[in-house]
């Protein structure tokens, strides 16, 4: 405590931190699934007892709400930091030394290297143990360091010793400092000790005080895409054509190993192998499920079902609010083989232990599973696989990857190059609102750059197909291309140019004229314009469909879009327009019930696709 004694000799406030750690798990305000969250809020718990005893108080109920405000927006928005005042009982116990001869040998670390003890100064300053884990803590002693000897500042500390005063949190971190009060006055009925006697938050919550008075939080940063790409790809290509011959490998020398025919640094060289691909199916799975790093830490064995003819789906737990809700996703195959491989290595050593998680290997020297640090290293583990250095601007950079990156680029990817809906978005990544789940989805500077250049890149694909007559593209807006490029044609040929080229340019320019907007669907690509007048020519927005401007893809379909002014289908297109033709006609032929309504729409939509099916022939 503050004045030196420990928490057990100071009643009320050991009366509060015992009752508030029980009751925070076992009491009806929040429902804790997992005991490090536990720890987590006895941790800031015991924070804001020390805090508030700093400060001259016996025990909760003595607050008022100017003095809780007061708190909020001088200390708790500082974190720890503010709550302990590290920063004014550090500098009150080191400043009045000037030299490192001035300072006590209680308080020096000389070997390896000459550094201020910190377990000693925060014994001295009466600051609770869990400080010394603090990196800012560890900051602080180093200025001091600093200043204590003949040498000049280092830009590190230099930096530190400017940002010696602590900065603001993000919203999101203040909010567990301040529902610290809303759980206890929530609780105040089945705790056993002094607490707060008012609601504290009868004008704001927990949430918008935490709004209003922490910093906004930081976005995470969308990777370059080629980067991203060539991640993605790097890890596909370990778990299709390398994993065979490292699991070949691995179960090799363990078995020469349990014979004592190799070394353990065989079969360690095997295992770092291993470990290369698990660290592959972490990324893969991140990217592709828009899960965070914890849920998918938290995936266990039981977790696939379903196969490559009607699709995978995996079950996952949703973390979100301290609430392990679990549920099913749909996966794309590459998931459900990382997933596979990953059962694969936990069921190495089956004989000698079996687990439920996933994300483990058996470490033969403890004699025990060890979960993989698949979320540390992933910087390291891209650079092996050339997606760490680009150059931008003429300027050779290094990206720094961190797992949430993964999930912010499902966002972009699901909402600007497939055009999926931000409610459905939002239900993806299981956000409580869609204003949340739009800030992932929000592009910066050069995901926007990408967005533009891809699809710039595609209309110009699509323009040098027609005006070379590359590959045969049928539909109502491939057939007005066409006959644009040949009118082109005719004017380019008295001019020395390339005809061909020159053609796909001017079609280019008059996509852009046409506001057209490409998206690839597997049954045909719609170029609707984003306007108004093109909006109301589109299929799939007669009869009020959709909402603001552009194709709705959600009404979309083989039998909607295959006479759609905004259509145009390639081969592939059409083999799938078929596919679903013949399936609906064995359908209706296997149909024994009475004429109906259904079946009359049933029927309908056969005609429609065998006619589009015709005309592209």
């Amino acid at each position: 405590m503050p004045d030196g004694r420990c928490l057990m000799q100071s009643p009320n406030w050991l009366s509060a931190a015992r009752e508030f750690t029980f009751w925070i798990r076992a009491g009806p305000y929040v429902k804790l699934k997992d005991a490090v969250t536990h720890q987590r809020w006895h941790r800031i718990g015991l924070n804001t007892v020390h805090g508030l005893a700093l400060r001259g108080f016996k025990s909760l109920e003595q607050l008022t709400e100017d003095n809780l405000e007061d708190y909020f927006e001088e200390s708790v928005v500082m974190g720890v930091d503010g709550i302990l005042n590290v920063d004014g009982r550090t500098n009150a116990l080191l400043l009045p030394f000037h030299t490192i001869e001035d300072v006590p040998e209680e308080f020096l670390i000389r070997k390896p290297e000459l550094k201020l003890n910190a377990v000693a100064v925060a014994k001295a300053c009466n600051l609770p143990a869990s400080v010394v884990s603090l990196k800012a803590f560890h900051s602080k002693l180093r200025v001091h360091l600093e200043r204590l000897t003949p040498r000049r500042l280092s830009r590190e500390a230099e930096a530190e010793s400017d940002g010696m005063e602590g900065s603001v949190l993000s919203a999101g971190s203040l909010y567990d400092f301040i529902s610290y009060f809303e759980a206890q006055h929530a609780l105040r009925d089945v705790m056993n000790c002094p607490t707060i006697r008012f609601n504290p938050f009868m004008e704001e919550t927990p949430a918008e005080i935490a709004k209003r008075l922490g910093r906004a939080g930081r976005k995470t940063p969308i990777a370059p895409h080629h980067l991203m790409i060539r991640l993605f790809e790097g890890c596909t290509k370990i778990l299709v054509n390398d994993w065979d011959d490292i699991r070949a490998e691995y179960i090799r020398a363990a078995r020469a190993y349990l014979n004592s025919t190799v070394s353990w640094s065989a079969v360690s060289q095997a295992r770092s192998k291993v470990l290369h691909v698990a660290n592959a199916c972490f990324v893969l799975i991140s990217g592709f499920t828009a899960r965070r790093p914890g849920e998918v830490r938290l995936l266990e064995r039981d977790c696939l079902a379903g196969n490559n003819e009607k699709g995978w789906w995996l079950k996952v737990t949703i973390i979100k609010n301290h609430d392990h809700t679990k549920t099913w996703v749909t996966i794309p195959n590459i998931v459900a083989r990382a997933v596979s491989i990953l059962i694969e290595i936990a069921d190495f050593h089956a004989d000698e232990a079996r687990t439920d998680k996933l994300f483990v290997i058996y470490a033969p020297s403890k004699k025990r599973f060890v979960e993989l640090t698949v979320c540390r290293g992933i910087t390291e583990f891209a650079r092996k696989l050339d997606a760490v250095s680009y150059v931008e601007d003429g300027v050779n950079k290094e990206w720094l990857w961190y797992p949430r990156q993964f999930r912010r680029f499902f966002a972009v990817v699901f909402f600007h190059r497939f055009n999926g809906g931000m409610e459905t978005l939002c239900h993806e990544l299981r956000h409580w609102s869609v204003d949340q789940a739009r800030g992932y989805a929000t592009l910066d500077t050069e995901a926007a750059r990408y967005w533009l250049k891809t699809e710039q890149e595609f209309k110009r694909h699509v323009a040098t197909t027609i005006a070379n007559d590359e590959e045969e593209l049928t539909g109502p807006l491939a057939n007005r291309y066409r006959k644009l490029s040949e009118r082109l044609k005719r004017m380019l040929r008295g001019k020395i140019v390339p005809v061909d080229q020159t053609a796909a340019e001017m079609i280019v320019r008059h996509m852009g004229r046409e506001a057209n907007v490409f998206t690839v669907n597997a049954w045909s690509t719609c170029g609707c314009p984003n306007s108004q007048k093109g909006t109301d020519k589109a299929n799939c927005r007669k009869g009020g469909k959709g909402q603001g401007l552009g194709a709705s893809l959600k009404d979309a379909g083989t039998s909607v879009c295959g006479d759609c002014p905004w259509s145009m289908q390639n081969a592939a297109q059409r083999e799938y327009v078929a596919r679903d033709a013949a399936k609906t006609r064995e359908i209706l032929e296997n149909d024994c019930r009475p004429q109906n309504i259904f079946k009359m729409l049933q029927e309908r939509r056969y005609l429609r696709l065998v006619e589009f099916v015709e005309d592209a022939a």
